[in-house]
């Protein structure tokens, strides 16, 4: 009896080890092809409030881009771009701001112009993260407008040059919008539609647009082809 309750003592221990040893399996398994529901970043995403938004701005270097640091913050994020980038844009007079993961980006220039004038998402470079275009104006005694775009990985802003460049400022503002699987490029016609402030969609319903280019990825980089 003794012989036959040692012998089932040991079948038991090694169907026990044999059960764990599978489960360490799987659970390696589940993450070497499921990575994402291990990722120690995979947070929820929550907005911040105007409150918290107006403390990060303050407490960064970039509160001095600012023309005016009293001006009351406005946030402007699009339901598209939260969607897609869970960034946030946030407008002080005629400076625009991105608050991503607590971090503050100032993007544009608005000193002399209106600042920002749209912004839209889109994955530039096809690396699987939606970065940031948006198109502004700036300049004191002559108005000029710029595309540009945010890598949201890199955090790094860069310039969307014009296809063919083009020699003289571009002294009309512009609004783009995602259309089909590219970015398009409009200039508003009438300048009144756009002073000092960040459009609405419904705004931008009421302008009088004409198609000025189309943003294409070439040769590693972005630009506005015209039309």
């Amino acid at each position: 009896m003794e012989v036959f309750a040692s012998k089932k003592l040991i079948l038991l221990i090694g169907i026990s080890i044999i059960v764990i040893l599978s489960a360490g399996l799987y659970i390696r398994q589940q993450y070497l092809f499921n990575p994402i529901s291990f990722e120690k970043d995979d947070v929820i995403h929550e907005k911040l409030s105007i409150e918290e938004a107006e403390k990060l701005i303050a407490a960064s270097q970039n509160v001095a881009q600012s023309s005016d640091k009293n001006a009351e913050i406005k946030e402007i994020t699009s339901a598209d771009i939260w969607d897609k980038t869970k960034c946030q844009l946030f407008r002080i007079a005629e400076e625009t701001f991105i608050i991503k993961n607590q971090k503050v980006i100032h993007i544009g220039n608005g000193f002399g112009g209106n600042g920002v004038t749209s912004a839209v998402p889109y994955d530039v470079n096809k690396d699987g993260i939606t970065d940031m275009i948006y198109a502004y104006s700036f300049g004191s005694g002559m108005h000029r407008s710029q595309i540009s775009w945010m890598d949201l990985r890199s955090f790094e802003e860069h310039m969307v040059e014009d296809m063919p460049k083009k020699t003289e400022f571009r002294m009309y503002d512009l609004i783009l919008k995602n259309e089909k699987d590219t970015t398009v490029v409009y200039r508003i016609m009438n300048p009144s539609e756009i002073v000092n402030t960040y459009p609405t969609e419904q705004d931008i319903n009421q302008m009088t647009l004409q198609k000025n280019g189309i943003l294409i990825w070439e040769n590693n980089e972005l630009y506005n082809k015209q039309v």
